[in-house]
């Protein structure tokens, strides 16, 4: 998934939004494709990936959807967030002034989604998301995919071996070496307890709009068993387990992956 010439690669992020909370000012690359008459499809990278895991699903269902696709704030090709002089945003330490968590980046991700909304006649679009992204927004389909490291030279080995657990099948250089970019730009953390300030929630989602989960059976960041905790949590219509599949579900098994999107997108 190398990234090709801005002319010839019609997924490269040459669009810009730009984004002010009372404490931060956010910029994000982002890119649609296909007319807008077409039926809304967004998708959402997790932490801390970037819009290009999904450049073969969004390409091929830009035939029928009018796709949607963007770098977080401060990730990849979206620059970082800055923080507003004279304001309260005062952060007990470090880790969390750099902390990219899921508070700051719904907001953006909210802003964004509002100036999305002004090209859709009516309804509300599709989402494909990955890892915590699918916490953002309402959408009319939700399928959800499921301090600091040594300041020396050795943090380079360390996540590399750490980025290689996410795959099940053996990743290129070239996919191992875009990945990792995106651990060590500005080493940018998550809090873990951004996601349990909403767990106490997550039933609310399958009230509001129709769910499906999709988890690779040899994930070895987060096991497979807890796809069905979390499936029930949510009120998910739909738990699939691929097998041969990691974390990054879209390297593994992008043919599965492409067949249960599809089916989600026309079973509804």
């Amino acid at each position: 998934m190398s990234t090709e010439n801005p002319k010839t690669d019609p997924t490269t992020l040459t669009q810009t939004f730009s984004s002010q909370s009372p404490t931060h000012s956010y910029t994000v690359k982002r890119r649609s494709l296909r007319h807008p008459s077409s039926p809304p499809l967004i998708f959402i990278h997790g932490t801390p990936w970037s819009s290009r895991v999904w450049v073969p699903h969004a390409l091929a269902l830009s035939r029928q959807y009018h796709v949607y696709v963007s770098d977080n704030t401060s990730f990849s090709d979206s620059p970082i967030e800055q923080e507003l002089p004279d304001t309260e945003f005062k952060p007990a330490n470090k880790v969390i002034s750099l902390d990219a968590d899921l508070a700051r980046q719904t907001e953006v991700f909210t802003a964004l989604f509002k100036s999305w909304e002004k090209e859709w006649d009516d309804g509300k679009p599709h989402i494909f998301a990955h890892d915590d992204a699918g916490l953002d927004n309402e959408f009319t389909k939700l399928a959800w995919i499921f301090e600091e490291l040594p300041p020396h030279m050795a943090v380079e080995g360390i996540v590399e071996r750490y980025i290689r657990k996410v795959g099940f099948y053996e990743l290129s250089r070239d996919d191992l070496q875009g990945l990792e970019e995106l651990w060590l730009r500005d080493v940018r953390v998550g809090k873990k307890g951004s996601t349990e300030v909403v767990e106490g929630r997550y039933e609310e989602v399958g009230e509001v709009m129709p769910v499906k989960l999709i988890w690779g059976a040899e994930d070895r960041w987060i096991a497979v068993r807890d796809a069905v905790r979390l499936g029930e949590a949510l009120g998910a219509r739909e738990v699939v387990v691929v097998e041969d599949a990691g974390y990054l579900i879209m390297y593994d098994q992008p043919t599965q992956l492409g067949v249960e999107l599809g089916r989600w997108l026309t079973i509804l």
